[in-house]
């Protein structure tokens, strides 16, 4: 007997059928069957049997289809392996693997190979592929395959001569041999089978067996539900299931009459072509929803959005007697739920997130695979650091900041990139050991016994730390050595006391517990743990046992697999507010289920396979086809509320237009009961001011703060709230407390001058912003080889003979550049020979045309008078001093000095210019810039550092010191031929508009200037520059004022290049807030 029946979409489906086949299962449990298309649709039809029933209920009865058709195979062949959806995942992504090796004569195939395998998703689209045209080949039907839209594009889009069906046809073989048979079914017994070949099984085989066994039927009735797509294989195990019991009753859609629900029809035309009787029914969407409310909402930007949302809920929850599980969020993506949970989390209403997190985001599984990436990636400098941050190197009381600090300061933090371990373990504790023993030896005949000793201890505790990184590699390592492979179940035991040494003993979680629950990371362990076992396996079924599986192939299959498989961050579930995807709204019945983000990019979302796109002419149907799949799901959830509500942002927060969904409009002109509302765009409170619309505890502290409501707050915000209200309504940039000047170098000071508000960011708050250091790459590469050259040819005679030979001089320039690119380069573009052989060349020029410039144009007075260098004295001179200014003493200075030189001669200041008599050589201090931007304040400084300095002070004192900048650049406008100097107490620099003539100033005028820096910033007085006009500017621009100095052009790094840019971009909504930004237009 076979019957259909036919029921309406409604949200009482699941009841209506479980009212059908109650007497069905009543009359005799144990020989009854329902079967549907996924575990959420078969459990709802359970559970309502067992409510009616008021007992335990046989579970078995109520099934999966392939659920069911694996269990009776693994009855008839017990010995069987199958190989599920995980196994795959795993062969794949070790063949891919494998085929690189295999496939290098193939350049275009293997290139294709390569690039694929660096795609973080290209294991699942492969997958998604892989398994429906898989399904395809065993199914061998073109007419079944034809009545499935989905398997047919597909089919249709793939290339034969494409590498995607080279890729196919290579792991298709594989696995055939690894299944053991090519489906001819000649091995009965012991076999391996995939989730198609057990289809397979069930339609082709087990037939036989019954026949073999006198019997006609596997059982007496079966009832079958749910289904909207019949893949092909599925197509034919229904065949087979209709044939295997004595009664059919077959559960279907009245067909309604949309685009989206197709496969309705192709659902009844299958059953009419297998002797089902049946008049088909159809509804039209405008029955279905008449009596459903729908509300629409549009909203100001997409943060407004979800913030009112959460408070209409709580609303809604406190006004209408609701329960939290009488209400579902619909989010378009993780982000917006992620953001949606951490308001109702404020507002304290309880929810359920129900998303799936890809491992790859869990803290601790990143943690759990550090070990392993750090050596297969070559012991990165980046991957050690991150394993301290771990807690792998133990309890350390050095800051990551500090340990930075100090690997830079022994040049070990720009290490060559890729190592041994051997190697790095060797150079790195050795290069610690050696700044021990230095510091050790400074130790004696010092004032700085404080300061050295607590580096000693900071760097003991560094080796410390390191000295515990590299044994734990070398564990792994050992355990690799000895087997000459490293196994998963190596990991396994890595990961088990990894776990009970580091992570529970330093409690490492609790680092991240402020953005990351316990809880959630918890699940994702769980997972992860999982996922291990699971690719160990499979993996016993893919390798041979004498197989080597390599270390970086584990961890490239792992690291792969953790983009794919998911953890769900909570497992709350009673009475809670749901957050769910819309594929996972589709069966849930609720009050009320709102739709957030009901955008054009959101509804409808097609989701389409990148590797068919890329190469199909099929592409539009593919889209369309998607787009009927994502219409069907948005109208199934629909269905299952009382109310509906949509929301979505007229714009981003940034201003950026959104459009609502195509669907809003035929919605508001095809439904009946649609309201559509504009209520909440006028919405732009930002402070709340009514305490009925206060919802969470963040705007409730605020709304007492505001209205001196001191006694309903917590203590840990008790406060001075006059002050707080004042701070909130017309801010000060000055602090309360003064801040102490710590070590001062000329790039605090002109950060300072720059803008107050960039130094208390920078240097204060330790904020690094937006800049990219990386640009000036060149101009350390310059630093280093003048630093070479110069500290090689010291005398000026000496270059006299290397310039004479200017090609030998080029090419020496050149092979330091060769030997130090690395280690200033981090882009990867720079890596390529062409760009570095450009880009070094350049550079080369640069620095041959500036060592001739040094050498004939040192310091140029006038016609005729000029002086040179006679010899360098220092290059790259680190020098730390004391000095005192006005009321500041002992105040710290560091100063890094391009090079000190002793001159051949020096020329006398007298009155406004410089007397031709050549006097006995001097000093002088120089500077090199990669360009004319920079400030001489800076040359100042260095000179100040050094006349306070022990070693110094006696050379310096009584003598004239000339100051200068050198620009290493072949560019002409980057030229400069000015020169500070010290004569007797006096500054001289040249006069405004004059060739020849100069003026001169007391030095004090610098100490004046210095002491009001130091004075603002000991004031807190951060002020910035965007708010009020700078109060101290330039030094030598504030000297043209009094003493008509030449004017110096001198650089500020203002809004416009300054890395905290975007930061104060959110502040100018504060009162005369204007950020001096540059207009090209």
């Amino acid at each position: 007997m076979r019957k259909v029946y036919f029921f309406d979409l409604n949200p009482e489906h699941f009841k209506n059928v479980g009212d059908l086949i109650l007497p069905f299962y009543n009359e005799d449990p144990l020989n009854f069957l329902f079967l549907g298309p996924s575990g959420f649709y078969v459990k709802q039809v359970a559970e309502y049997i067992a409510s009616q029933t008021k007992k335990t209920i046989n579970r078995d009865a109520f099934r999966v289809i392939n659920q069911y058709v694996t269990e009776t195979l693994k009855t008839y062949q017990p010995q069987s392996v199958i190989l599920d959806r995980d196994f795959l995942k795993v062969y794949i992504e070790n063949e891919i693997m494998d085929l690189i090796e295999e496939e290098k004569k193939d350049e275009e195939f293997s290139e294709y190979l390569n690039v694929i395998s660096k795609s973080q998703k290209s294991v699942e689209y492969i997958l998604d592929i892989f398994e429906k045209k898989w399904e395809i080949s065993r199914v061998e039907d073109e007419k079944i395959v034809e009545s499935s839209e989905e398997y047919k594009l597909l089919d249709d889009s793939i290339d034969n001569n494409s590498n995607l069906y080279m890729l196919y046809t290579k792991l298709e073989k594989k696995l055939e041999d690894i299944l053991e048979t090519k489906f001819d079914m000649s091995i009965k017994y012991q076999r391996n089978y995939d989730p198609v070949s057990v289809y397979k099984w069930f339609y082709e085989i087990l037939p036989n067996r019954l026949k073999e066994e006198g019997k006609k039927y596997i059982g007496k009735r079966v009832v079958i539900s749910g289904f909207f797509d019949i893949s092909p294989a599925v197509n034919k195990t229904l065949k087979a299931f209709f044939d295997l019991f004595e009664e059919v009753h077959f559960i279907t859609w009245v067909n309604i009459e949309d685009r989206s629900f197709d496969s309705i029809t192709n659902i009844h035309n299958f059953l009419k072509n297998e002797g089902f009787e049946f008049q088909s029914k159809r509804k039209g969407l405008k029955r279905i929803f008449e009596n459903t409310n729908i509300e629409i909402f549009p909203m100001n930007n997409d943060v407004s959005e979800i913030e009112i949302l959460t408070k209409e809920i709580k609303r809604r929850l406190i006004s209408e007697n609701l329960s939290p599980d009488d209400l579902g969020i619909v989010v378009p993506n993780n982000s917006t739920a992620k953001l949606l949970a951490d308001y109702m989390e404020d507002a304290k209403i309880p929810y359920r997130f129900k998303n799936d997190v890809s491992l790859n985001e869990s803290q601790i599984v990143l943690i759990l695979l550090q070990p392993i990436k750090t050596l297969v990636r070559g012991c990165e400098v980046e991957d050690i650091l991150a394993m301290i941050e771990s807690g792998y190197g133990g309890v350390t009381e050095l800051t990551m900041e500090q340990i930075e600090n100090y690997l830079k300061h022994l040049n070990l933090f720009y290490d060559i990139q890729k190592s041994s371990l051997k190697n790095r373990k060797e150079k790195w504790l050795n290069t610690i050991e050696k700044e021990i023993e230095k510091r050790n030896s400074q130790l004696k005949g010092t004032e700085e016994i404080e300061r050295i000793s607590e580096e000693l201890k900071d760097l003991r505790e560094l080796k410390k730390c390191l000295g515990n990184i590299f044994s734990l590699l070398e564990d792994i390592q050992k355990s690799k050595d000895r087997k000459r492979y490293f196994s998963v179940s190596d990991y396994r035991e890595l990961v088990k006391e990894w776990i009970d040494t580091y992570l529970s003993h330093f409690n490492i979680l609790k680092t991240y517990e402020d953005v990351l629950p316990i809880e959630s990371q918890l699940n994702a362990l769980k997972a992860f743990e999982t996922l291990v076992f699971n690719v160990e396996e499979n993996l016993e079924k893919i390798l041979k046992s004498d197989k080597n599986l390599g270390i970086e192939k584990f961890y490239k299959i792992l690291s792969s697999l953790i983009q794919i498989e998911t953890y769900r961050e909570s497992e709350r579930y009673d009475n809670t507010v749901e957050i769910m995807s819309l594929e996972d709204s589709r069966f849930v019945k609720k009050k009320y289920k709102y739709f957030v983000g009901f955008t054009e990019e959101n509804y409808p979302s097609i989701k389409v396979n990148p590797f068919i796109t890329s190469m199909s002419n099929e592409g539009t149907l593919i889209a369309r086809h998607s787009e009927k799949i994502s219409r069907r799901n948005l109208f199934i959830s629909m269905i299952f509320a009382d109310n509906i509500i949509f929301t979505y942002p007229n714009a981003k927060l940034s201003g950026e237009p959104i459009l609502p969904s195509p669907y809003e409009k035929e919605f508001r002109n095809n439904f009946k009961n649609v309201k559509y509302s504009s209520e909440f765009l006028s919405k732009k409170e930002i402070l709340p001011t009514d305490p009925e619309n206060i919802f969470s505890d963040t705007e409730a502290t605020i709304y007492y703060i505001l209205n001196g409501k001191k006694e309903f707050l917590q203590s840990k915000h008790y406060t001075d709230i006059e002050r707080l209200k004042k701070e909130i309504t017309n801010p000060s940039w000055q602090l309360y407390k003064n801040t102490d000047l710590g070590r001062l170098s000329h790039t605090k000071i002109t950060t300072y001058v720059d803008c107050p508000f960039k130094y208390y960011l920078g240097i204060e708050g330790r904020l690094n912003g937006d800049k990219d250091f990386g640009k000036f790459f060149d101009g350390l590469i310059k630093h280093r080889v003048m630093k070479e050259i110069f500290s090689k040819y010291k005398n000026y005679e000496v270059m006299s003979q290397k310039i004479l030979n200017k090609e030998e001089l080029k090419e020496e320039i050149k092979n330091i550049i060769e030997d130090i690119w690395e280690e200033y380069t981090d882009d990867f573009l720079q890596t390529y020979q062409a760009i570095k052989d450009v880009e070094s060349e350049i550079i080369t020029e640069d620095i041959l045309d500036s060592i001739e410039d040094i050498h004939r144009n040192y310091i140029h007075f006038k016609k005729g008078i000029d002086l040179t260098y006679s010899q360098v004295i220092a290059t790259e001179l680190e020098v730390n001093s004391k000095i005192n200014i006005g009321n500041f003493h002992d105040v710290d200075l560091t100063s890094r000095i391009d090079r000190v030189d002793l001159l051949n001669g020096n020329y006398a200041y007298l009155l406004d210019e410089f007397d031709e008599q050549l006097l006995p050589g001097t000093y002088s201090i120089m500077d090199y810039k990669r360009s004319k931007n920079f400030q001489s304040e800076q040359l100042l400084i260095y000179y100040l550092t050094l006349l306070n300095s022990e070693e110094w002070k006696n050379k310096l004192t009584n003598s004239d010191v000339y100051l200068k900048f050198q620009v290493v650049s072949k560019k002409k406008d980057h030229k400069n031929d000015n020169f500070i100097k010290i004569q007797k107490g006096q500054i001289i620099y040249k006069e405004h508009k004059s060739k020849a003539k100069y003026v001169s100033f007391d030095i004090k005028e610098f100490y004046t200037w210095l002491e009001k820096v130091f004075q603002n910033i000991n004031r807190s007085n951060f002020t910035p520059i965007a708010v009020k006009e700078r109060e101290i500017r330039r030094f030598l621009e504030e000297m043209h004022d009094k003493y008509n100095n030449a004017k110096t052009g001198e650089k500020y790094y203002d809004c416009s290049s300054c890395q905290f840019r975007s930061l104060c971009e959110l502040m100018q909504y504060k009162k005369d807030f204007n950020m001096n930004i540059k207009k090209y237009l």
